[in-house]
This record gives C-alpha cells, structure tokens and sequence, in this order.
C-alpha cells in the first residue's frame, strides 16, 4: 500500500484507480510468453495501453480547459498535481499547464540538429556528462565537489520525479 498524505479525496480515488489498471495490465503481460509479445504490431501494443491506462490528455499540444481552482490556504500539504503552490494563481506550475513562451522557438528546421548561437554545433550530451564528472586528475579531492552536491542533486532528482515511496521502506 502506498502511503499518499495530503490528497484530496478525488485525487487520492484516481490514484487508486491508476495503480489498479498498472496491476491489471501487468498481470496481463506476465500471462504471454515472449514470442507473442514480439509479435505483437506498434499499433496493437499502443491500442492495448490505451484500453489499460486512462488518457491523461488528448494532445498535447492541446492547453486543458482554465477551470477555477478553489485553494485552501489553511491546508497543510500541497496536492501533488502542482496545483495551489501558489494561492494567487493557483495553475501556475501545475501538471499539463501551457506556458507561454518569452521569446519565438528557434529551431534549425525539420531533422536538423540544433546549432549554438554562434552558428557551431552544440557539444555531445555525453561528452558534457564526463566533464562534470570526470575524476580530478590529482590525489587531492576536487575543492568545488563535496557531498552537499550530491544531496543537492538527490534532492533535485527526488523533487523533480515526485517519486512516492511505499510506507514500509
């Protein structure tokens, strides 16, 4: 059982109605043998997720409808939509809401990779991995590295996925 605090009781119902349809299409999938999940068409396996999991939104591209949103300041724990973090416009870095952007998209065109500011081409995700990374060349530990960054980025990585984890860990 998972332990959810803070959510409404329609939030904490759809939640549920979630993990049941997880449950369901996994003891679906444990039931095939391999071969016939590999012979399974992208169509077939898209059409089956589909039936399993609710739509979460249509299109994505589609901003949901602005339904008023009542917030209670008095509540102790914020819902887990991102919705009411803050009281004065309570949508504002909720789940699914549009942004407007600032400035026009600038892409180099369809298939394209994308290019620097100055023209070039942007460095290698993998390469800019390794160089905040990479081992100190000397014995001495790195002066700028210390173990507040790696909580830091635990927290990071922990905030950003809204991992829930189950009440016996």
């Amino acid at each position: 059982m998972v332990l959810i605090i803070g959510l409404t009781s329609v939030t904490s119902l759809k939640v549920e109605e979630l993990q049941k349809s997880y449950r369901i299409a996994f003891n679906e999938r444990q039931k095939r043998s391999p071969k016939e999940d590999c012979s399974n068409s992208y169509n077939d396996v898209l059409n089956e997720s589909n039936s399993y999991f609710p739509r979460i939104a249509d299109d994505p591209n589609q901003c949901k409808d602005n339904e008023p949103i009542q917030c209670d300041p008095d509540c102790p724990y914020r819902p887990i939509d991102g919705t009411c973090n803050n009281l004065q416009y309570p949508t504002w870095g909720s789940a699914g809401e549009c942004f407007l952007r600032f400035l026009s998209p600038s892409y180099t065109g369809y298939g394209d990779y994308r290019r620097s500011v100055k023209g070039g081409p942007l460095p290698e995700v993998r390469q800019v991995c390794l160089n905040i990374f990479r081992k100190p060349t000397s014995n001495q530990e790195e002066e700028r590295a210390s173990l507040l960054m790696t909580i830091y980025g635990q927290t990071v990585a922990h905030d950003m996925s809204q991992a829930i984890q189950d009440e016996s860990e």
